[in-house]
C-alpha cells in the first residue's frame, strides 16, 4: 500500500451548507458535507465496484451561541459570523476508530471554547462513519461480489477497509482546510489554519497530521495521552494489560464481601456459570441480534477506566443484575433481564454501531511498514493466560467454565479479540474475512515521521493521566520526547480518560494552561 502524497492533496468537493442553519443546546450550527477521494493518491480508484470512487463527509461548524429570540431564521447570526472573517477554526476530533463526532455532544465544551477563545469548532465525522457511506455489514457484503472466489472477494475487502486508518482521515481534513475559505466567505489567498483538539484516539490522528502537513495547523492539543509512536501493537498491550490488571484488582476491593453480600469476585462467577449452563458457547441472543457469550462478559472491563464513582458503579450493577435476575428455570424472564443488560450499554462496545473499531482497533498502532498487528491482544493475554493467578485464564483456547470457582477472573479492557466479531452476529459477519487479513497485513503505510516530529515548530501541549487504563503514560512521556517542544502535563488524580465529557471546564483548564 503506497503512502500518500501529501503535497498533492486537492481540495475537497461537495455540497456546503448541508441542510439548514440550525440550534442545538444552545449553540448555532452550519452543516457541511464535503466529497473527498477514497484513495487521495489515486481520485479514480475504480477497484470496488462502488458507485463512486469518493465519499461523503459531513460536519457541522458549531459558530455562536444561540439567542434566545422568537425569530427562527438563523441567517443574521451567519452572515455575522461570516462578517468576522475568521481564519483560525478548531478541529474537535474524537475519540475511536470509528465513532461519530456529533457537534453538541458536550454543550459545556462548545461553552468553554467560545467563551474564553472565540475559536469556532468544527466538528468532522471521519470517513465511514456516518451518513450513506457509512461503512456496514452490508457495504462491505458488496464489495468483491462479483468474485467466486470468497478469497479473492475477503481481499478486496480487506484492501477497501485499509483506507480507513487516520492517514486518511488526515487528508480529508487537510482537503477541507483547502475549500474552507470558500465556505467562510474569505478573499482568494487567504488560508484556514487548524488548531487541533484531539481526544484519545483523535490525537493520534492529530500526531499524523503534525508528521506530514504542519502548514496547516496553528497549534495542537492532545488530550488523554499521546500515540505510542514507534512501538508497535504487541508492545502496547503487554503496557496495556498490566493497567487492566490493577484496575481489576481495585474494582474487586471495592465491591468485596462483606457480612451481607457476597463480593463481585463470587457474582462475576455466578453469572459465568449461568451463562454457560444456559446457552453454552453460543451463548444468548440480544435484542440487536449479537449474543452474549460466557467470554463475551469478561469483555466489559472497559468501563474501568472511567470513574469510580459512576462508571465502575454502573459495571457493578450490571454484575449484579446477571447474578440475580437472570432465571436459569425461566427463559421468558431471563431474556426480559438480558433485554435489560442490552439497554444498558452491555459491554460497552456496541461493535455493530461502530464495526470500523472492531476491525481496525489494532491497526491503529501499526506505525509503518513490516508491522502486522497478528490480534496482538489476543495474543498477549492467551500468554498471559497461562500464568498461574493472571486473572485471564478464560482467554485460553481449553479453558472450561466448570472451572470457574478455582481462580481469580479478570475483565479485560478496551482489548479486540476475534471471537468479539462472531459474538456480535450476523450483521457483522461480513467483517470477519477481511479483519483476517488485516490483522496479517505488513505493509501499511508510516503514520508519523519521526524526523519531522523532532523539528517541528507547531506548538503542542499534551495532557495525559499516570493511571490511565488505556493509555500508557510511559509511552506518553516517550512519544513527547520526539515531538519537539511538547509540552505533556500531568493531569490531576481525579481526571479520567472521558473526563473531557464530565468535566470540561476541567479538563480545557489543564489542556489550554495560560493559552
Amino acid at each position: 500500500m503506497k503512502t500518500l502524497n501529501w503535497q498533492n492533496i486537492q481540495p475537497a468537493g461537495g455540497t456546503h451548507p448541508h441542510g439548514p442553519l440550525r440550534s442545538e443546546n444552545g449553540y448555532n450550527i452550519m452543516p457541511l458535507k464535503f466529497s473527498v477521494p477514497l484513495d487521495h493518491n489515486n481520485p479514480n480508484h475504480p477497484e470496488f465496484q462502488l458507485p463512486s470512487s469518493s465519499i461523503s463527509i459531513s460536519a457541522n461548524l458549531v459558530y455562536s451561541r444561540a439567542e434566545f429570540t422568537i425569530s427562527t431564521d438563523l441567517t443574521p447570526s451567519w452572515t455575522s459570523f461570516l462578517a468576522q472573517n475568521h481564519k483560525t477554526i478548531l478541529v474537535y476530533l474524537c475519540g475511536g476508530p470509528g465513532d461519530a463526532n456529533p457537534p453538541c455532544r458536550n454543550p459545556d465544551l462548545n461553552g468553554e471554547i467560545l467563551k474564553h477563545h472565540g475559536w469556532p469548532i468544527l466538528y468532522p465525522n471521519y470517513r465511514g462513519t456516518s451518513g450513506e457511506d457509512a461503512v456496514t455489514g452490508e457495504l462491505i457484503a458488496r464489495i468483491g461480489a462479483e468474485c467466486e472466489d470468497p478469497e479473492e472477494q475477503a481481499v478486496r475487502q480487506a484492501e477497501y477497509l485499509s483506507y480507513f486508518r487516520q492517514d486518511a482521515i488526515v487528508a480529508d481534513l487537510e482537503a477541507i482546510r483547502l475549500r474552507l475559505p470558500e465556505v467562510l466567505g474569505l478573499a482568494k489567498g487567504e488560508e484556514v489554519k487548524y488548531i487541533l483538539l484531539g481526544q484519545s484516539y483523535g490525537g493520534w490522528i492529530a500526531t499524523t497530521y503534525l508528521s506530514f502537513l504542519p502548514g496547516g495547523l496553528e497549534r495542537v492539543y492532545l488530550s488523554a495521552g499521546l500515540p505510542p509512536v514507534g512501538r508497535t501493537p504487541r508492545e502496547v498491550y503487554e503496557r496495556l494489560f498490566e493497567g487492566v490488571r490493577e484496575k481489576n484488582r481495585q474494582y474487586y476491593r471495592r465491591n468485596a464481601a462483606d457480612r451481607v453480600n457476597i463480593g463481585d469476585n463470587q457474582k462475576v462467577k455466578e453469572v459465568l456459570g449461568k451463562l454457560w449452563r444456559m446457552y453454552g458457547d453460543k451463548g444468548a441472543e440480544l435484542p440487536d441480534g449479537s449474543r452474549l457469550t460466557p467470554r463475551g462478559f469478561m469483555t466489559m472491563g472497559r468501563r474501568l477506566g472511567g470513574s469510580p464513582a459512576e462508571d465502575w458503579r454502573e459495571m457493578h450493577r450490571l454484575v449484579e443484575l446477571l447474578a440475580n435476575e437472570l432465571n436459569e428455570e425461566d427463559r421468558d424472564a431471563a431474556k426480559q433481564t438480558l433485554a435489560k443488560f442490552h439497554e444498558a450499554g452491555g459491554t460497552g462496545f456496541k461493535l455493530l454501531e461502530r464495526p470500523l473499531y472492531a476491525v481496525l482497533h489494532e491497526k491503529i498502532y501499526c506505525c509503518g511498514p513490516g508491522v502486522a498487528s497478528q490480534w496482538a491482544a489476543q495474543q498477549v493475554g492467551k500468554e498471559k493466560a497461562e500464568k498461574k493467578k493472571s486473572g485471564f485464564s478464560w482467554l485460553r483456547d481449553d479453558f472450561s467454565f466448570d472451572e470457574i470457582e478455582l481462580t481469580q477472573l479478570f475483565f479485560s479492557g478496551e482489548m479486540i479479540f476475534e471471537f468479539m466479531l462472531h459474538d456480535a452476529g450476523p450483521k457483522m459477519e461480513p467483517f470477519i474475512r477481511p479483519a483476517r487479513l488485516l490483522a496479517e497485513k505488513t505493509d501499511w503505510p508510516n503514520l508519523y515521521d519521526e524526523e519531522q516530529l523532532a523539528r517541528n515548530d507547531v506548538p503542542v501541549r499534551a495532557l495525559a493521566y499516570p493511571n490511565d487504563m488505556h493509555v500508557a503514560w510511559n509511552f506518553c512521556e516517550e512519544t513527547a520526547r520526539k515531538i519537539n517542544g511538547c509540552e505533556l502535563v500531568k493531569g490531576s488524580a481525579r481526571l479520567r480518560h472521558g473526563s473531557i465529557r464530565s468535566e470540561p471546564e476541567a479538563v480545557l483548564r489543564e489542556l489550554f494552561g495560560k493559552d
